[in-house]
């Protein structure tokens, strides 16, 4: 296919695969590449498994949930990442054996029978390995069908193909521990010929102009993934990334309304289910059905009706409402993502098909963890200021007062250094405070890559009764030439940003006054030091108890007793597992538990804290949650993991807190977390006399016998959730 206007790019394919690549050009249909001859793979192989001769030899798995993207909100570039077509289709994970292939769907249904061509082409395929992939009918444009897919056991129209883009175990080796770029270069060495399972082909770093030729192709959307991550089966990550051209979305069917056209029925009715496990009514699906999917679902909800309605809430609709059983699952195209206030669709939603590979229960977490990701984010980001408006108000700040300081060669300038942050607490104490605890908090500092927590306003300012606060990462341009930086390259290219991040790395009490001038407050480390910033020191989980007001004490106080009880759960279930572990308070209202580890990378620090927030959740479950959104969580602790991610950060002990009252985030002893444990007891005020008579109970954190014993175990435990 040519054409002068089209995007280009040299697939990720090897150069012997260059002749069978294909282009894909703006409003052009896309090349199918034609089937050749069947190949014996058998010395290709053998090649293959000398360079894995290190890695201990296992049976073919069984069981194992797809791993899965995270959804966000606009394409980018980036060196360390791939991009792949988002297809259409049905996820597969497929397993053959000495001649017998077994297709499983995301919900462990097989698919044999459903396209029993993809089976006899990969048992033709003759050799033993699991894959993942996508099923797919695709048109004569060479574009994706669902409904045709969807319908194809029955009618049997439409062209199928398997495109696989991973593979997870070949002949006896394990490799889901490998980089995606290895495995990628195992799959392309190794892919049959015969025409119905294909490459899934893949592009290097251009994610934003190969989102413009999806779209300008009519296709289902884009997945990015980092090229070292590794495979986690049944874990959403963000090491793997998907951007669909429109929502697609699945919910459950809860009904249908009658028709005043002669038509089967007008509208289809869909809901989801809450994290309290109810079934709430979201809307409703009418125009762009056809007829043929209009009778056939038809004939599925009238064996299913009800006369009690399944949901909770209440539906308006203005044509008589048959109400059915909450077993079907119908996959919808949304316009926008924007909902009323009750939770109700602003704009049309459009009915594609039923699925039959996905389970009701299945939906409520997708529906949390994939819609809920964009609106926490975007929600939370409605709040922030861009880095560029915090430095705007650093800077413009009227000065008061200043004071000049010489420490360590260094010149430093302190304004307005009498401004109360707290009532009866001013800046001047802040640093004083700082400073006198120096020697205490820089350990926690030094080397690693900081977040800061900007003071945005102060006691008597804007009617606030404590300190509020904008975090601030970049220092671009920004410091004097003695501070030291370490600068990353932004993940996600936003347009009119530099595309470095300079982070400030605080290791001597010069700098830590000069960003305290700034009005820096809380100090967020990176769990990584700079020398090796892609692998953490400990694993984090965060205690989080629901919101409630600063004003209701009593309420606060049972909130935090539960935190308590889940702490002490937690350290429980560390013992049995021979961890050793180090708890804080968080300053606020929370508590945060510390894993000491070595040689954990990030992408395997992600999922190792699920693995462990979910043994935790498992033995409270009434009173903990792993639902990180606030709807739904009232009256319990959110076990958090979501806090062990590359360039993540946690607040380091003996810091301050931007909150009501000065609190600090305090280190403790295991025999301290009981009953009379009290959030409030640790303060600007009493900390410094604490650590006069406790010492650093932190000062083993980084004791690299800990580190070995816990990392051992953590592996082990990965290692066990990941082939079953």
């Amino acid at each position: 296919m040519e054409n002068s206007d089209a995007k280009k790019w040299k697939s990720n394919r090897s150069s012997t695969d260059e002749k069978k690549s294909k282009t894909i050009a703006k409003k052009e249909k896309l090349v199918i590449a034609p089937a050749t001859k069947k190949q014996n793979y058998k010395h290709v192989i053998e090649f293959i498994k000398r360079d894995f001769k290190k890695i201990k030899r296992t049976k073919i798995p069984s069981n194992l949930q797809p791993m899965l993207a995270t959804l966000i909100d606009e394409p980018f570039n980036g060196e360390d990442w791939l991009f792949e077509i988002k297809w259409d289709g049905y996820r597969s994970i497929s397993y053959v054996n000495n001649g017998v292939a077994n297709i499983r769907s995301r919900s462990n249904l097989s698919f044999n029978n459903n396209y029993p061509p993809v089976a006899d082409a990969l048992e033709d395929w003759g050799i033993n390995v699991v894959v993942d992939g996508e099923i797919v009918v695709l048109n004569e444009e060479g574009k994706t069908e669902f409904n045709a897919l969807q319908n194809w056991s029955t009618t049997r129209e439409g062209n199928l193909f398997y495109y696989v883009f991973d593979v997870l175990w070949l002949d006896a080796i394990d490799l889901t521990h490998e980089p995606l770029y290895k495995r990628k270069e195992v799959l392309k060495k190794i892919i049959p010929e015969n025409g119905i399972i294909r490459y899934s082909d893949d592009i290097d770093c251009q994610g934003v102009d190969f989102f413009d030729v999806i779209k300008n192709n009519g296709l289902e959307g884009m997945v990015g993934k980092r090229k070292d991550s590794i495979y986690l089966p049944g874990v959403r990550t963000k090491d793997w990334l998907k951007l669909p051209v429109e929502e697609e979305k699945e919910y459950v069917i809860v009904g249908y309304t009658e028709s005043e056209a002669n038509r089967p029925f007008s509208r289809i009715m869909f809901g989801n289910y809450g994290d309290d496990g109810k079934l709430y009514y979201v809307h409703h699906s009418g125009g762009g059905i056809s007829d043929e999917l209009l009778h056939s679902t038809y004939q599925r909800l009238k064996k299913l009706e009800v006369k009690k309605k399944p949901v909770v809430n209440d539906a308006n609709e203005d044509t008589p409402i048959h109400w059915v059983k909450p077993k079907l699952i119908g996959r919808f195209r949304e316009k926008s993502l924007k909902q009323t206030p009750t939770g109700r669709k602003r704009h049309p939603v459009i009915f594609l098909g039923l699925r039959e590979d996905i389970r009701p229960e299945e939906v409520m977490k997708k529906d949390a963890q994939e819609s809920g990701v964009n609106k926490k984010a975007k929600a939370k980001n409605d709040k922030k200021f861009s880095q560029q408006e915090v430095w705007k108000r650093i800077h413009g700040k009227e000065i008061a007062e200043e004071t000049h300081i010489k420490l360590e060669g260094k010149d430093i300038t302190i304004i307005n250094f009498k401004h109360p942050y707290w009532t009866g607490i001013t800046k001047y104490n802040v640093i004083e405070y700082y400073t006198s605890i120096s020697d205490y908090l820089l350990p926690y500092l030094k080397d690693r890559p900081l977040g800061l927590k900007v003071v945005k306003h102060w006691a008597g300012e804007e009617e606030m009764k404590g300190v509020d606060g904008n975090f601030l990462r970049n220092m671009k341009g920004n410091y004097p030439s003695w501070i030291k930086t370490f600068t990353t390259n932004r993940k996600h290219k936003v347009q009119d940003k530099s595309e470095d991040i300079d982070w400030v790395v605080c290791n001597d009490v010069p700098t830590l006054l000069y960003l305290l001038n700034l009005g820096a407050l809380d100090f967020h480390p990176w769990a990584a030091r700079i020398e090796s910033s892609d692998y953490p020191d400990y694993i984090i989980v965060d205690l989080d108890p629901s919101k409630g007001s600063e004003k209701d004490k009593a309420a606060n106080t049972k909130m935090f007793q539960l935190v308590i009880k889940v702490a002490l759960a937690a350290k429980k279930w560390f013992d049995e597992q021979g961890l050793t572990s180090f708890i804080k308070t968080s300053g606020k209202t929370g508590m945060h538990l510390l894993l000491p580890c070595k040689g954990i990378k990030y992408g395997e620090s992600r999922p190792i804290a699920e693995i462990i927030c979910k043994a935790i959740h498992d033995l409270l479950p009434k009173i903990s949650t792993l639902n990180k959104y606030d709807h739904g969580r009232e009256g319990k602790v959110y076990i958090d993991a979501s806090q062990n991610d590359y360039s993540d950060r946690l607040v380091a002990p003996y810091c301050l807190r931007a909150y009501m009252q000065p609190y600090v985030s305090a280190p403790l002893e295991w025999s301290e977390v009981n009953i009379m444990l009290k959030r409030n007891q640790f303060t600007i005020h009493t900390m410094a006399d604490r650590l006069n008579k406790a010492g650093d109970l932190f000062k083993d954190l980084f004791n690299e016998e800990f580190q070995k014993q816990n990392s051992k175990i953590l592996k082990q435990m990965l290692s066990a959730n990941t082939i079953t």
